[in-house]
């Protein structure tokens, strides 16, 4: 189905799985453990990125956190560093059109994402305290990784297709 069908569903649906792939041109930028739920306050290396984006950005669905995608690729190198990551290709993100207002954009705009990726992974955002690194992920989307991860080594591949087909077939 397509985003706007789930959006006019009235909630039928809590959103819409969207699979990275190179082909498709898209990134994510996933910004973990930022905000507080409770507050709505964000932390500023978190609102630093959002504004630099300046694209689609909604509230992941642990409410504490950020994916902000754009049009781009991943440049080849490190994806993941703390509470940062980027992807572009072999991963699912769930996506709910839980738009917060002031807080980027409605729509995915093109970004060059190599100069992000390299500040990330010099580490210049968001560090987690040791607390942080020693706590466990019990978020949905923690639960989407695990459940994906299982299909992959079920199918043995990280295609798409293949693993869209498990997923029908399993659940």
């Amino acid at each position: 189905s397509t985003f706007e069908r789930v959006a006019q569903t009235n909630g039928q649906f809590n959103g819409i799985g969207f699979v990275f792939t190179k082909e498709a041109g898209y990134a994510s930028i996933d910004l973990d453990k930022c905000r507080d739920p409770k507050t709505g306050e964000t932390e500023k290396w978190a609102l630093d990125i959002i504004k630099e984006l300046d694209s689609y950005t909604e509230l992941s669905q642990s409410g504490t956190g950020w994916h902000v995608t754009v049009k781009g690729n991943l440049p080849p190198g490190g994806n993941r560093r703390g509470r940062f990551e980027m992807y572009d290709c072999e991963r699912f993100f769930c996506m709910r059109g839980t738009l917060v207002t002031g807080v980027g954009r409605g729509t995915i705009e093109t970004r060059d994402i190599a100069e992000l990726q390299k500040r990330m992974l010099a580490g210049e955002f968001g560090s987690p305290s040791s607390k942080a690194k020693r706590a466990k992920d019990d978020s949905a989307s923690a639960e989407d990784f695990r459940l994906i991860g299982e299909v992959q080594k079920q199918v043995r591949t990280s295609r798409p297709a293949v693993l869209e087909e498990a997923f029908r077939k399993q659940y």
